[in-house]
């Protein structure tokens, strides 16, 4: 009965931390999404979306495959290189291939019977 319990704890543990990966997962990919989505051709606009991914990368990466968290990088130093160097022919699809690539982070910490099975 003792180890039952014990396993049971353990359990609750790792569903627990499962639980808040996911949602905390959610809530950075959310919030650098929405900056995505309202970044200017101003070099502050894209510093701070850099700042931002600069400090949550590592517990995003621990979490999320490792291509993923790649094509967010790609993407975020080519918007950085376009505005640095006043080059927006292809601004708007950087943006949008950056919402992408943290959607597909997002869609890869979700809980599905699929993911589970």
């Amino acid at each position: 009965m003792k180890s039952f319990i014990i396993s049971l704890s353990v359990l609750s543990v790792i569903v627990a931390a499962i639980v808040f990966n996911c949602i905390y997962i959610n809530n950075v990919t959310d919030s650098l999404i929405s900056m995505t989505e309202n970044l200017t051709k101003e070099e502050e606009s894209i510093k701070q979306l850099s700042e931002k991914w600069d400090k949550e990368k590592f517990c995003v990466c621990i979490s999320t495959t490792h291509r993923a968290t790649d094509d967010v990088e790609k993407n975020i130093e080519i918007l950085k290189t376009k505005i640095e160097k006043s080059s927006f022919d292809d601004f708007e699809e950087y943006k949008k291939m950056l919402i992408i690539a943290l959607e597909e982070v997002k869609k890869v910490e979700e809980v599905s019977l699929n993911a589970i099975f």
